[in-house]
Formats: C-alpha cells, structure tokens, sequence
C-alpha cells in the first residue's frame, strides 16, 4: 500500500512539474503573441504593458539599440522615422513555430521565426526568414519582456 501511496505521489509531482512548465511556455507566447500584435497595430501602450520597466531593444534600423525606461517609446520614435524615410507602409510581422522556447524559473528565453512583410515606395518587400528573439521575466506574476533583438535572415 504505502508503495502505491509512494508511486502516485511522484507520478502526481511529475504531472504538476510537466504542467506547470507547459503552462509557462504556453504564457511565455502568449506575452511574445500579444506584443507582436501591439507592434503590428503600432500600438505603444500596449506594446510597453508586455515589456519590463527598464527594456533592451536591438533592431535592424538606426541607432539599432535601445535601453532603459525610454526604450520602447525610443524604438516607436525611430521607426517611424525610418518609415517614413523609406516610405514604408502596410508593415506586419507574422511569427512562426517557435524555434525554441526555455523557462527557468523566472526567466524565459524564446526564439521565434517571422516574415516582416511591407510596402517600401511602392514595392512589396518581404523578409521571410528573419528571426526574433526575446528574453523575458516573470515579474508580479506576469511574464515580462526584458529583451528582444531582431535578425533579418
């Protein structure tokens, strides 16, 4: 009897440890889904409730990288400088099967392919194959992105 008691106890700890760290990654991409769909909607408020207080940012425009509590509306600024300058419009990113999602504890590493598809002077331009890759925290129970580095491929 106490076997059986012994056996279900770990198969139940196995079940709970497996389900919490799918739940994790699952909640991980949802915070990475949901802050894509702010970008793609340029939507700073929304995009800035899914990052950290202090964010790192790099990207594939000038001055490339941002940081700190400013990053986000940094980044915001200098893309639609560059938008503009390149007379970019109907510009969307549509993300992939995740490569790699990790979760450790509070932290979380997610690697994401994605297609950023737009109009530059009147041509159609798509960078398929491109890769994000963002670094999060869980912070007050919430997952945070504390990083994320754009790649074009």
């Amino acid at each position: 009897m106490h076997k059986t008691i012994v056996t279900i106890a770990v198969a139940a700890a196995s079940l709970t440890a497996t389900t919490a760290w799918a739940s994790d990654e699952t909640d991980v991409l949802a915070v990475v889904k949901d802050y894509n769909a702010a970008i793609n909607k340029g939507d700073q408020k929304a995009a800035a409730a899914d990052c950290a207080p202090q964010i790192s940012i790099t990207d594939e425009f000038a001055p490339f990288s941002w940081q700190g509590a400013d990053a986000m509306a940094g980044w915001f600024a200098d893309y639609a400088t560059w938008t503009k300058q390149n007379v970019v419009t109907n510009d969307t990113v549509a993300l992939a099967k995740p490569w790699r999602v990790e979760v450790d504890g509070e932290r979380a590493y997610a690697v994401v392919p994605a297609t950023f598809t737009y109009t530059k002077r009147g041509a159609k331009v798509v960078e398929a194959g491109s890769v994000w890759t963002f670094a999060l925290q869980r912070i007050a129970g919430h997952w945070r992105i504390m990083s994320w580095a754009w790649s074009e491929h």
